[in-house]
């Protein structure tokens, strides 16, 4: 919302609903790091909640953005699949690592949210994201 705030439309529908999306999209991190705390059985269901800047980004872009929208999604959803394998599709479950891959995800969340409108702001993204990666080798797993 800060961000919005000092663009030139300021703060619109669209920030305000961007940002819940990529507070849901934490929220799905936050509890799968929750049954990794507490050892319990990791469920299934928190992996929805990860698919909401998708929806959003296919509900909110139209004409002309559409396109951009959904090669960016594509991108995040792959990512998102890539994550998830570790904990889901793997034989020796890694949750740590998927909390890490997804956290880094966040990173894309943010891209697809103003992405469509502004592509070139990819040369600040790739770098943000390519930075949580690397930083995440000096902090230990959630």
């Amino acid at each position: 919302m800060v961000a919005a705030s000092t663009a030139t439309v300021g703060v619109t529908g669209l920030a305000v609903w961007s940002g819940l999306a990529l507070a849901v999209y934490v929220l799905g991190v936050d509890f799968l790091a929750q049954s990794k705390k507490s050892g319990s059985a990791l469920p299934f269901w928190p992996t929805f909640l990860f698919f909401a800047p998708l929806l959003l980004a296919w509900l909110a872009n139209g004409e002309g953005y559409r396109s951009v929208a959904c090669v960016l999604s594509l991108l995040l959803g792959l990512w998102i699949f890539l994550c998830l394998r570790y904990s889901f599709g793997a034989p020796s479950r890694n949750i740590g690592h998927t909390i890490n891959g997804l956290t880094a995800g966040m990173v894309l969340a943010d891209f697809l949210a103003v992405g469509p409108e502004s592509l070139w702001l990819g040369v600040f993204f790739v770098p943000f994201y390519v930075a949580v990666l690397v930083l995440q080798r000096f902090v230990p797993n959630p």
